[in-house]
C-alpha cells in the first residue's frame, strides 16, 4: 500500500489506547457531501440514513472530511488541511471535543479510509474507488503531524 508497517502498529496501539474512551452516540455514518442537503449555502437537512448507528461520534466529523477529499482533485489536496481544520474547529465550537477525541482525529480518519479500502476492494466494479482511498490514505498518513497539531 505504500505504507510503512510502523504506522500500522502505531495505530493499533494508538487508537487502541483511546477507543473506548471516545463518547458514542447515534450517528449518520455517511455524511459525505452528496448526502447534505443544501438551499443557498445553509445546511438544510441529511439524506441517507441506511447506514446510521450508534458509534464514535467523531466519525461523521472526520467522514464529512474525507468525503471532501475523495473529490481527488488537486484543489481538494491542497485545500483540505485547511477544510478539516474548519471541519474540526466548527464542530468544537458548537459540541465541544473532548481530549481523547482531540487525540483520536488522526486514528478516526485512517480508519474510515481502511474500512473504504477494505469494503471497495471487495468489488470489482468499486476498484478504482479502493484505489482513490488508497492514495487518500497515503496522503493523510504524510500529513499525520499536521493534522495532529489542528486541535
Amino acid at each position: 500500500m505504500g505504507i510503512d508497517d510502523s504506522f500500522f502498529n502505531g495505530f493499533i496501539d494508538g487508537f487502541g489506547m483511546l477507543y473506548d474512551k471516545l463518547p458514542k452516540q447515534l450517528i449518520h455514518r455517511d455524511p459525505n457531501p452528496s448526502n447534505i442537503l443544501f438551499d443557498n449555502g445553509i445546511v438544510t437537512g441529511f439524506i441517507d440514513f441506511d447506514l446510521s448507528e450508534i458509534n464514535i461520534r467523531l466519525w461523521d466529523v472526520c467522514y464529512c472530511a474525507t468525503g471532501i477529499l475523495s473529490d481527488g482533485s488537486d484543489e481538494a489536496y491542497e485545500k483540505w488541511l485547511e477544510i478539516l481544520s474548519g471541519i474540526l474547529n466548527g464542530y468544537d465550537l458548537e459540541e465541544k471535543l473532548t481530549p481523547e477525541e482531540k487525540q483520536a482525529v488522526f486514528y478516526v480518519i485512517c480508519s474510515i479510509q481502511m474500512t473504504c479500502i477494505a469494503f471497495f476492494e471487495r468489488h470489482d466494479m468499486y476498484r478504482e474507488l479502493a484505489q482513490t482511498n488508497r492514495q487518500m490514505l497515503q496522503f493523510i498518513v504524510k500529513n499525520e503531524e499536521k493534522i495532529k497539531q489542528i486541535l
